[in-house]
């Protein structure tokens, strides 16, 4: 009963702002941007000991998650490379997330290395872009093949 009620409020709210971002014509490709930017800001806060302002960054960044979908679906503006990079932008920003926030005070020490970033950022792309590859098999110790 209570969760029925905060979940009609929160999409009565999440659809106020949908339609105020469509009706400026937002891009949602800008509001996936702007979530990783949002991620990065929360990974800064929780390397320097702010976990609780790191906590609402996140809550906003994933709200920036959820308004670019509903605003491409609003706008008929649904496409697979929108797709792709919001797959993509969503694990960078788990990246940044993990990465930059492991020790409490890090970013304070200096003591941050931050050189796997991009390797495994590259990594992250080829998985995100997985549902646009043709299908291949593989096994054990054998390189990939694609399917005929």
């Amino acid at each position: 009963m209570i969760s029925d009620s905060i979940g009609r409020v929160g999409k009565f709210i999440l659809s106020l702002m949908v339609g105020g971002l469509s009706r400026l014509k937002v891009n949602p490709n800008i509001l996936t941007f702007a979530g990783m930017v949002i991620s990065f800001w929360a990974a800064w806060n929780f390397g320097y000991g702010e976990f609780r302002r790191g906590a609402l960054i996140v809550i906003l960044a994933g709200l920036f998650d959820m308004l670019d979908g509903e605003v491409a679906r609003y706008t008929r503006s649904v496409t697979r490379f929108g797709a792709f990079y919001d797959s993509v932008i969503d694990r960078y920003s788990d990246i940044l997330l993990i990465t930059l926030t492991p020790v409490e005070g890090s970013a304070k020490l200096g003591s941050w290395d931050g050189q796997n970033i991009p390797r495994t950022c590259a990594c992250f792309g080829t998985i995100g872009a997985r549902p646009l590859w043709r299908p291949f098999k593989l096994s054990w110790g054998s390189r990939p093949r694609k399917s005929p």
